[in-house]
Formats: structure tokens, C-alpha cells, sequence
């Protein structure tokens, strides 16, 4: 359903714009902080949102618990490494509060259909900073002739076995209440550009998943980075660390609920949250998708704040008068999503108000 898009540029202010080196962030301002959510970021990490693999695992969906009062905030491109396999989010969502719905996610680990020790999903930065003996411990040691039963169960293959299915069924549960959950990691923004456009040009679930695990061979051979499973999430894992000095001299800017991505004098993208807690736990992951993208980019120049004020203008502008796309959202509110030659613009409207929304510029 086509639907003209309710932004106000009145309602955005740009607090202040900062550089380093190849990369500059106008943050801003957007008058729209008025609904209650909380960050799937934060509640996995206290225990009041799960995302686990259906009963019968799906490479294409996720179960999502939550057992907030309060709706829970997923972010499309968000990453989530653990189960059958690691997956990426494939829309943005707003999980109402006390509620269990199915999560579309495209699989970012082609070489893996195996629980290994747990099935609920943690964190791709956990993976680095946790010791070994500390992952150990959330762990439960599964016998050889058990762990083939259940990888059995997961691809559909133990149908009819009824006693066996239910045995199995159980002992995954036991798994995956003693996992611990968090996430973190958004993916780099010239994949999710084009993850983005398969994904609103064929629907949620007709995406070709072949073309994304191309788009991850493309960028392990980017980041010079060998995983026998073709893991998407081991080589952005890789490139966070080449990132990390623009998340000491491009903080969070306090009231911002939004950033304006710039490399030399042309926008790479824009991201808003309406909470100004949510974007402030997100921050940091868009701006490493951000950066990621510029790692390997050798052009030179110099930052513009004049031109970069000028091109948010003229951005905030143009969202004012745009005709999207609407899909009835995954819970609550609608996606939207509109594409042309140069950008991508997707997000979240809940009772017309704009909840989440993202720009991407895409390479020429």
C-alpha cells in the first residue's frame, strides 16, 4: 500500500557534527520520543527477552519471547550468532509486551546446521571477550549419539518417531533455559543495503538466501578472513577491530536520537530511533556498520560541516514529501520501505508516528 511518509524537518534538529578521518556524524534531534520500548539489546541481556529456534528449527525464523509489560525493539541488520546457525534480522520489529511471535531472519553462517552445546542466541562480541573457561560454564556436554538425534530432529529428519521426537523436543529445552543471551553488531552497510533490497523487493520470506550467502563469501574475501562455515558474523567480528578508534573520537552525543553518516562531503546514510535510550544502545553498532564500510576505501578529502548541514537539510527535505511502500508489520505498527537507483529507505511506523527509519546511500 503506498503511504505518504509523516516527517517534519521541523521536528529534526542537528545538535552537532564531529569527524575522524574518513568518516563525519551529524547527530540530530527528531521530535518523536514518545512511545515506551525497550531495546532487544537490554532485555536479552536481563532475561526478559529470549530468541531461541523453533520446536522444528527454520533457517528463515526465530521464536521471540518477550516477557516485558513493555514492547521489546528488534532492529533490522541486527546480528544474532548461536542456534542451528547464526542469523540476521530481516525487519525492524516491536514486540508487544507479554507476547511470543516468529522472527524472519536470513542465515549469515552457510556451513552450519548444528546446536553444538547451546541453541540460544548470545552475542557476536561475547564470543571475543568471554574466556573459554567462563563459555564453558553455560554449557552442557552432549553425548555423540544424543547430539546426532537432535541435529536429526532440527532438519525434520526424525518425523513419525514419536517418542523420540518428544524426548528430543525436551532435552533441547533443558539446553536452551541454562543459555545466556546477548547481541550486538549490526551488519556492515554495503551488505545490508543489498540485503534490504532482496528483502522488500521479494518479501520477507522469499529472499534469496543463495544470493546472501554470496554477499558473505564477498565479504570474508573483503576482510581476508577464513571460516570453514562461511560465517559472516567471524569476519565482522575481524573488521570491528580495525574500527574501533571511531568509537572513541565519534561518541554518542547526549538528546541525540538519531545520526547522519557522511564520508567526505557525500551522505552514506541516516538512522533514527525515536527512544533516545534505544538509538543510544544501538549507536555504537551503526556506527561500526558505518565505518566497516570505509575500511578499504582509499579516497581522500576534506569534511565540510557547511555541506554536511546542507545535505541533511536537503535529505530532511526530501523525506518530508516521500510516498513509501507499507507492510503489515511483523507485531506492532507497519514496515515501510521505499528504493530507487541511489538509496534505500526502510522502517517502523507505529499509529502513523515514525518509529524507526533507515536511509542508505548505495555505491555507484
Amino acid at each position: 500500500m503506498s503511504y505518504n511518509l509523516k516527517f517534519s524537518s521541523d521536528k529534526v534538529k542537528i545538535l552537532k557534527i564531529k569527524n575522524f578521518e574518513n568518516l563525519a556524524v551529524a547527530y540530530i534531534n527528531f521530535d518523536g520520543d514518545k512511545y515506551e520500548y525497550k531495546s532487544s539489546k537490554s532485555a536479552l541481556k536481563d532475561g526478559t527477552f529470549f530468541i531461541k529456534e523453533s520446536n522444528v528449527p527454520n533457517v528463515r525464523s526465530l521464536i521471540g519471547i518477550n516477557k516485558n509489560e513493555i514492547p521489546v525493539f528488534l532492529l533490522r541488520g541486527q546480528l544474532l550468532k548461536g542456534g542451528m546457525q547464526n542469523r540476521t534480522i530481516n525487519t525492524t520489529i516491536l514486540v508487544k509486551g507479554k507476547s511470543t511471535i516468529n522472527i524472519p531472519v536470513n542465515c549469515v553462517e552457510m556451513g552450519r546446521w548444528s546446536i553444538f552445546n547451546d541453541t540460544n542466541y548470545r552475542s557476536s562480541d561475547d564470543v571475543s571477550s568471554t574466556n573459554n573457561n567462563q563459555k564453558n560454564e553455560n554449557k552442557i556436554e552432549i553425548p555423540r549419539r544424543r547430539r546426532l538425534l537432535i541435529e536429526k530432529l532440527a532438519l525434520g529428519q526424525l518425523e513419525g518417531h514419536q517418542g523420540g521426537l518428544k524426548k528430543e523436543s525436551n532435552y533441547i529445552s533443558e539446553i536452551e533455559k541454562k543459555m545466556n543471551f546477548e547481541t550486538k553488531g549490526v551488519m556492515e552497510l554495503a551488505f545490508l543495503c543489498k540485503m534490504d533490497k532482496e528483502v522488500f523487493s521479494k518479501g520477507l520470506a522469499q529472499t534469496d538466501q543463495k544470493r546472501i550467502w554470496d554477499n558473505v563469501d564477498e565479504f570474508l574475501h573483503r576482510t581476508n578472513t577464513s571460516s570453514s562455515t562461511s560465517d559472516y558474523i567471524k569476519a565482522h567480528e575481524k573488521a570491528k577491530l580495525s574500527v574501533s578508534d571511531y568509537l572513541k573520537f565519534l561518541p554518542y552525543e547526549p538528546g541525540s536520537n538519531g545520526a547522519i553518516f557522511f564520508t567526505y562531503n557525500k551522505i552514506l546514510g541516516c538512522d533514527i530511533i525515536s527512544n533516545k535510550s534505544v538509538f543510544e544502545e544501538y549507536y555504537n553498532d551503526l556506527l561500526e556498520s558505518y565505518a566497516m564500510s570505509l575500511i578499504y576505501n582509499k579516497e581522500r578529502g576534506e569534511h565540510n560541516e557547511e555541506k554536511y548541514k546542507y545535505l541533511s537539510l536537503s535529505l530532511f527535505d526530501e523525506l518530508e514529501n516521500l510516498t513509501v511502500k507499507t507492510y503489515e508489520g511483523i507485531d506492532m505498527g507497519k514496515n515501510f520501505f521505499f528504493s530507487n537507483d541511489n538509496k534505500t529507505i526502510s522502517g517502523l511506523l507505529l499509529d502513523d508516528d515514525i518509529i524507526q527509519i533507515s536511509v542508505m546511500f548505495l555505491e555507484k
